[in-house]
């Protein structure tokens, strides 16, 4: 509940930074929701 957590937020981060669609399609936007950093 906390590595895992963490990897997906740094990789939903760096996927929302890089603006790769492609990826942003196959990862689940689920873990984006509940990332603290969607805000900017």
């Amino acid at each position: 509940m906390g590595e895992q957590q963490a990897i997906a937020q740094m990789v939903c981060w760096f996927i929302s930074c890089k603006r790769i669609k492609y990826l942003y399609k196959i990862m689940p936007l689920a873990i984006c929701i509940n990332s603290p950093g969607k805000q900017g």
